[in-house]
């Protein structure tokens, strides 16, 4: 009976862990159908910060970790003109990504790229707006990574980070895996560190889901 308990323990473990990695860095099969999960669960994340954002026609947007590209689709349908990029580390959801906007790709509304927050494959003052929704947890050197993120945006640019409360995420257990959590007051911090002004934040909840989004300007 405890070698039982023991390998369901060890199993449980392995089912959160995989989970984790996939949220992080979505691969294979199970990685397309974590984007599609992602697009369904943090449909309310992501609205929220689109409504923030803003996005207007001629302007240049760009989204770190796009998943598998709907909202960057949805935000080029929307703009007609400008330049909507995107920046994400799993090469399944580029390909995902790429597949869903060619279209807008061959147009050269959007440009898609495999890559990282601590090494954005864009020259400086290049973008208006960036953003980016439940991705600050995985980035490697947050400090550094938001430095980054302030060279490609042109000045008067704005970011805005969003991501899930603390005291939420951590009732998560695949969270344990991998995750770094945050406060709003921390990511200010960071983005104030970073040299960003006019730092402020906005946050919302529906039944199951919260967000907190700190908005900065360069």
């Amino acid at each position: 009976m405890r070698s039982s308990r023991h390998r369901k323990g060890r199993d449980s473990m392995g089912i959160k862990e995989t989970i984790a990695r996939h949220l992080r860095q979505p691969a294979g099969f199970v990685g397309k159908l974590v984007g599609l999960l992602m697009n369904k669960g943090n449909d309310f994340m992501n609205r929220f910060t689109i409504g923030i954002v803003d996005p207007r026609p001629g302007e240049s947007i760009l989204e770190i970790g796009f998943g598998n590209g709907k909202y960057i689709h949805e935000i080029a349908s929307k703009m007609k003109t400008g330049f909507v990029a995107g920046v994400d580390f799993s090469s399944t959801m580029v390909e995902q990504a790429r597949k869903r906007n060619k279209a807008y790709i061959l147009q050269g509304l959007v440009d898609i790229n495999l890559g990282e927050v601590n090494h954005i494959p864009f020259e400086s003052e290049t973008f208006n707006k960036v953003f980016t929704v439940n991705t600050i947890y995985f980035w490697p050197n947050p400090a550094n990574d938001i430095r980054e993120i302030h060279r490609v945006l042109k000045t008067d640019g704005q970011l805005v980070v969003s991501f899930r409360s603390k005291e939420r995420m951590e009732r998560l257990e695949f969270t344990k895996h991998g995750f770094k959590l945050y406060d709003p007051e921390e990511v200010i911090e960071l983005v104030r560190a970073a040299g960003f002004r006019e730092i402020r934040s906005e946050s919302a909840a529906d039944r199951v889901m919260d967000v907190h989004c700190v908005i900065a300007v360069k």
